[in-house]
């Protein structure tokens, strides 16, 4: 999560591109805005936690928090409590909830309105703003998107029917 959170901050609009489709709500605009952290701690009723990904915008009236789950489950209300632990200290009450998974996951295992991604769906999307935006990326942001793919498909979290790579640098 950490190469991803990197990534959602340093290559612009990479975030609307990969959320906003699921987030009506939220401007496309205030996608840019938002800073994104990793394994941020939160306390909580039952004692300390760490969100994978935390995404919030400057003044931090829309929080996102992003749960990776690979080769894990989701642990007893444990997004409720991250969702709860945000809202008090970013004192909003715009919290949104994405999961990434390895596999697709159950509704019945997160809260309900949370988005549920694999990490193949990042991978696809990837694909696709590479494939439109090409000849308006930098060459290091091409680079960037590319070897993020790479990293997801060498280390097992996606497939991919076609390399990403045949996206070539301007």
């Amino acid at each position: 999560t950490e190469a991803f959170a990197w990534l959602l901050n340093e290559v612009q609009d990479l975030s609307a591109e990969l959320f906003a489709q699921d987030f009506h709500d939220f401007e496309r605009n205030k996608w840019n805005e938002i800073q994104w952290e990793t394994q941020k701690t939160i306390y909580a009723d039952v004692g300390r936690g760490y969100i994978d990904l935390l995404g919030r915008t400057i003044d931090s009236s829309t929080c996102f928090i992003i749960e990776n789950k690979t080769g894990t489950d989701f642990h007893d209300n444990q997004l409720n409590r991250y969702c709860d632990a945000i809202k008090k200290e970013c004192r909003t009450k715009s919290v949104h909830l994405i999961t990434i998974t390895e596999k697709p996951t159950s509704k019945d295992s997160v809260p309900e309105n949370t988005v549920r991604l694999r990490w193949n769906d990042i991978n696809e999307k990837i694909k696709t703003y590479l494939a439109e935006k090409n000849d308006s990326l930098s060459e290091r942001d091409v680079f960037l998107l590319n070897d993020f793919s790479d990293l997801l498909i060498n280390g097992g979290l996606c497939m991919s029917s076609e390399p990403i790579s045949s996206v070539v640098l301007k």
